[in-house]
């Protein structure tokens, strides 16, 4: 496999008894298992600015030759331009990185997701963004950690020894009361990433473990705020150290939790490579390269367009991709580009009577009700 992991089978439901298929994956030393599931098309999230929308996709059929159109209510949107990766694209990305550093985790798996970690920084292009936290805290009610957050823009060898510093430098909170406040943090970061402007991604590393106490933070509400985000969550799950006597069930539930619901692709419309069995430091390292070739190889950059720049505020945008439905990505769609250009008369002009006339006037970008009152 050397770092890539093939997409193994659907996801299925434990309690849809009739359609489940039980299995056992064997994973050898040092490979990590994708937990994915083989949808023919997944969108990860949608940007738009009226009349154009990019969309990117993950999937096991879509290719630079699919057929594509969409809609936000009723304002139609039809393909505009080739299909191509992200990688092929050269656009931006922005990264927000959740990590887990309470005692929990396995301490060589946790040393080795510094490592990569640096990696990740010191691959960022101009253009592209990482924001790395930390969600280990001491008590239920803690807060995330803020460790850089950095925009790269042009040279930035500085900026990047500086980050690379701080990434090395994050404790490993090996204490009896370290605790891990992930549903809380990663809440957070969803509500501020409800209009991103460029391709945003959340990653997750984690055992798993939520120890988050407060309002709006269960694991059922994370669940659906994760599913109307606008933005997809991807997860890189460790090995838990074994929790106390009489805690094992709990732990157990909590992590199953946050791999089937919450990293679960139908609801973060991510994937999450799963290194909890084989708690080697190698797996992790094979982790981080399967999440980037499906960021940067397998994710498709698509390209609508409206007939008018006509908004519609935040809603969810709906699919067809080779005639297949494609399960709606919320989307804000309030920004548009203004109409700056007069219409135009379009064909000739009529006499209708003996005093008046008819005549049609054109406007390449149909009309925004916002804009009737420019002068142009």
């Amino acid at each position: 496999m050397g770092g890539r992991v093939k997409r193994t089978g659907n996801v299925i439901a434990r309690t849809v008894v009739l359609a489940a298929l039980a299995f056992a994956l064997l994973v050898p030393a040092g490979r990590v298992s994708a937990a994915v599931t083989v949808v023919p098309y997944l969108a990860e999230q949608a940007i738009g600015k009226a009349p154009d929308l990019k969309v990117y996709m993950t999937g096991s059929k879509i290719n630079k030759t699919s057929q594509v159109t969409g809609a936000i209510g009723d304002i139609a949107f039809i393909s505009d331009g080739d299909i191509a990766t992200f990688k092929e694209s050269k656009e931006p990305i922005s990264y927000i990185i959740l990590m887990d550093n309470s005692g929990s985790i396995n301490e060589g798996q946790f040393q080795e997701v510094k490592i990569q970690l640096e990696g990740l920084r010191k691959s960022l292009k101009k253009g592209d963004a990482m924001a790395l936290y930390t969600v280990g805290a001491d008590n239920p009610q803690g807060e995330k950690t803020l460790i850089f957050e950095r925009e790269v823009s042009g040279k930035d060898k500085k900026e990047r020894k500086a980050d690379c510093e701080a990434i090395r430098a994050v404790p490993y909170m090996n204490t009896a009361e370290s605790m891990t406040v992930l549903y809380r943090s990663l809440n957070q970061i969803l509500q501020e990433q409800s209009s991103p402007k460029k391709r945003t991604v959340i990653l997750l590393i984690t055992d798993g473990e939520d120890d988050s106490k407060g309002k709006d933070i269960d694991n059922v509400s994370t669940a659906n705020t994760v599913k109307e985000a606008s933005v997809p969550v991807y997860g890189i799950v460790l090995s838990a150290k074994p929790a106390s006597t009489g805690e094992f069930e709990k732990q157990d539930e909590k992590i199953d939790y946050t791999k089937n619901e919450i990293l679960a692709a139908k609801n973060s419309r991510g994937y999450y490579c799963d290194c909890s069995v084989d708690a080697t430091a190698e797996s992790v390292k094979n982790a981080f390269s399967t999440i980037q070739t499906i960021l940067q190889e397998e994710t498709y950059v698509l390209k609508l367009k409206a007939p008018t720049n006509q908004a519609a505020g935040k809603g969810s945008l709906c699919l067809t991709v080779d005639n297949s439905a494609v399960d709606a990505v919320t989307v804000d769609y309030s920004n548009y580009e203004e109409d700056k250009e007069a219409p135009g008369i379009a064909g000739s002009v009529e006499e209708a009577g003996s005093n008046s006339i008819t005549f049609t006037l054109q406007d390449k970008n149909g009309v925004n009700l916002a804009d009737v009152n420019e002068l142009s």
